[in-house]
């Protein structure tokens, strides 16, 4: 039996939609997308420095999940499962903000730690991947970034950084460029020296926007094209990310926009995103990284589907 439905991601720099048919396949729960929407919704850009998220950032957000709830009732789907993760996890105001969320129509939203975050998204990824039994999967947002590690088929370590391409454009990005990729290379290190446990790793596996638009513009594929069967699983060399870095930290906004072929809401968050992914490489030696299309959305249908699944 085919069952659809429908989840959301409220992020620090985007909102985004799945909808998806879950049907059962040798025993397995499988999911067939439907329909993805992304939207920038710019809640850790706009932030104040006393952690309100603004009037402007709610509106915007509210508006869009309106239209993804519009979008789910066309397709027969009556109820929204949503999660809020990033900086909205830190906001002062972030219960109100949920609150005003909640009162949507068919939408359920709830604030998910970064490690219940990390778990979702090994769930979503390993849905459409063939996990190696030892990798490192991240999931790079706009807020933080999230790690995996396994080996030997169990999971060591599940952790949250505090560094996302949206809070490192806003921290260092409104200086000027001079040297200021040196300072984020050293922010990016010190925190991962600090608290990660250092392993190499030959299979190294993203996820997020970042991670996308990086893999869609080192394959000349239009941001708007990028889908399941343009991008996923394809793997891009550090030697790529580290050519593109070097190209992106000299350009200036407009000229990522024209150069990159990337909207201006992406162009300003990708300077530091690249520094981000690249750094991960550095850190962990990769010379290669898998990317994956599912993630997280993914682990919150397969999760609550499965859940159903029980209850029934």
């Amino acid at each position: 039996m085919k069952l659809t439905t429908a989840a959301v991601d409220i992020g620090s720099h985007t909102a985004r939609l799945l909808i998806a048919n879950s049907f059962s396949k040798n025993e397995e729960l499988c999911l067939m997308p439907e329909l993805i929407r992304r939207n920038y919704v710019f809640i850790a850009s706009e932030m104040s420095p006393d952690k309100i998220i603004e009037k402007s950032s709610i509106s915007r957000t509210i508006t869009i999940i309106k239209d993804y709830a519009e979008l789910a009732l066309s397709h027969n789907v009556l109820h929204i499962n949503g999660v809020a993760t990033g900086v909205i996890r830190e906001a002062a105001n972030r219960d109100d903000f949920i609150d005003q969320l909640n009162r949507i129509e068919g939408f359920n939203c709830r604030i998910i730690s970064g490690e219940e975050e990390a778990m979702l998204t090994v769930k979503g990824v390993a849905s459409s991947l063939e996990m190696p039994s030892d990798f490192i999967l991240f999931d790079l947002g706009g807020g933080s970034t999230e790690f995996i590690f396994s080996e030997k088929d169990s999971i060591l370590k599940i952790i949250s950084l505090p560094f996302g391409c949206s809070t490192l454009s806003k921290r260092f990005l409104k200086e000027s460029k001079k040297n200021i990729f040196l300072k984020i290379n050293e922010y990016i290190m010190d925190i991962m020296e600090r608290d990660m446990v250092f392993r190499p790793t030959e299979y190294l596996i993203g996820t997020g926007g970042t991670v996308a638009s990086v893999a869609a513009i080192c394959r000349d594929i239009r941001l708007d094209d990028i889908n399941y069967k343009s991008l996923h699983k394809q793997k891009i060399s550090f030697s790529e990310v580290d050519s593109l870095y070097s190209m992106v930290i000299n350009m200036n906004l407009t000229q990522l926009i024209i150069n990159m072929n990337v909207e201006e809401a992406r162009a300003k968050v990708l300077p530091a995103g690249l520094s981000i992914l690249r750094n991960i490489m550095l850190y962990t030696k990769s010379e290669s990284l898998t990317v994956s299309i599912s993630g997280m959305l993914e682990g919150v249908i397969l999760s609550n589907t499965e859940r159903r699944h029980y209850e029934y």
